[in-house]
């Protein structure tokens, strides 16, 4: 039941991070290393949310997790480049999101 609603939620990240933010710099002239760490930025940038708006987990947590976020925003920005289409970082994206709650199950039944 989870998964559908993540693949939407990682889509519209995709479709917001890797096609409209990744092409406005691209007409703006940004070269493609600066076009994938501006959005990686953003990308982690974006999973601050709850700590900005003072969530209940740890800030730390989130801190950690956004930093972790721009390296895998630098993955997916890197796939994007190189294939020239968002969908392909979608499913690298997907994919990710997968095997994460895959991991995470696992970890649960332990």
């Amino acid at each position: 039941m989870l998964l559908p609603g993540l693949m939407a939620v990682t889509g519209v990240e995709e479709l917001l991070f890797r096609q409209i933010l990744f092409r406005w710099l691209e007409q703006q002239n940004i070269s493609s290393k600066g076009t994938i760490l501006a959005t990686a930025v953003a990308f982690g940038g974006a999973h601050l949310g709850p700590l900005l708006i003072g969530g209940e987990v740890d800030g730390l947590f989130y801190l950690l997790q956004s930093v972790y976020m721009v390296w895998v925003g630098l993955l997916l920005g890197e796939l994007r480049r190189a294939s020239e289409s968002w969908v392909i970082s979608w499913a690298g994206h997907a994919g990710y999101n997968t095997t994460f709650l895959f991991v995470l199950s696992l970890i649960d039944d332990v």
